[in-house]
């Protein structure tokens, strides 16, 4: 194309050219592919993001169950029982006696986790079946990826011992090498004293 210079000459215009069409399509394929690379990096880095959200919270709650059951395990002023997966004692709380049982072998309906539970009763008398509380929520003691590990060690008449082996993703069920353990003691001082 020409056009008219000021004092009547013609100029070509090399700008109108514009681009081919093989020029446009190797730039869309270029762009595709980095953009393609560019949204592969986000959904892997939101992934990964997720999951490590996952491990303190899974830490948090299992150091929160475990304080909670030492802390009144260890005002017990009588031991019932106490096996690899339960406690059951006698604490006062607020001045009225309870019947209080921790339970770290049940298995929710459609998880491969154990959880801890509490269930408490004013009635010494009876033994009581394992609560609906969840104290922790995910524990791997006698699971498959875990079968041998107890919960409850007793180690003399009035010291017992805790170990809980909390997953720290749900995802990774079965992985050990995954799992953060947490141990604890608990001295029963009020044994026999009432």
């Amino acid at each position: 194309m020409t056009r008219a210079g000021p004092e009547g000459s013609t100029t070509r215009l090399a700008d109108e050219r514009g681009f081919t069409l093989i020029e446009v399509l190797l730039v869309s394929a270029l762009l595709i592919v980095v953009l393609g690379a560019i949204l592969s990096m986000l959904d892997t880095t939101s992934r990964v993001s997720a999951r490590d959200q996952e491990r303190p919270i899974a830490i948090r709650e299992g150091q929160v169950g475990l304080y909670r059951m030492t802390r009144e395990l260890r005002q017990a002023t009588q031991l019932y029982s106490l096996t690899d997966y339960r406690a059951e004692v006698q604490v006062t709380v607020g001045g009225v006696a309870q019947r209080v049982l921790y339970a770290c072998d049940v298995t929710p309906a459609g998880s491969s986790y154990r959880q801890c539970t509490r269930a408490a009763s004013t009635n010494l008398s009876a033994a009581l079946s394992p609560g609906t509380t969840a104290v922790v929520e995910r524990l791997q003691n006698g699971t498959s990826a875990d079968p041998v590990d107890p919960v409850f060690t007793l180690s003399s008449s009035s010291y017992a011992k805790v170990s809980l082996l909390v997953p720290e993703n749900p995802e990774w069920a079965g992985d050990s090498r995954r799992s953060t353990a947490f141990k604890d003691g608990f001295y029963m001082r009020n044994l026999g004293t009432l």
